[in-house]
């Protein structure tokens, strides 16, 4: 009997067959700092294709100053055919570092 990796969704519709493509990590890249804004350039990145991607604050402790303080802000993230694209909307800046990739 054959065995392998299937998972439903609640309406019945098949999410992950064992040969679906499953997460891929990318790469990381380091945010912020002087820049407002930036890309990040991926061939693994196309337009369509779902991304994944977590923002990892200075040593990823919240109570960090600069991680709680509220005149710092996480980017909003936006995808493009082959890269990442990257802003802070009003300036204040949380020097990070960005993993990512798809699924």
């Amino acid at each position: 009997m054959a065995a392998g990796l299937q998972v439903y969704a609640s309406n019945g519709k098949l999410d992950v067959d064992i040969t679906d493509r499953l997460p891929r990590f990318l790469g990381t890249a380091q945010i912020g700092g002087t820049q407002e804004s930036g890309t990040i350039s991926n061939p693994g990145i196309r337009a369509g294709t779902n991304i994944w991607w977590f923002i990892l604050s200075p040593t990823t402790n919240f109570s960090n100053p600069e991680a709680s303080n509220p005149k710092y802000e996480y980017p909003v993230i936006t995808q493009g055919e082959g890269f990442l694209a990257w802003r802070f909307p009003s300036g204040r800046k949380l020097s990070c570092t960005l993993l990512y990739g798809v699924y």
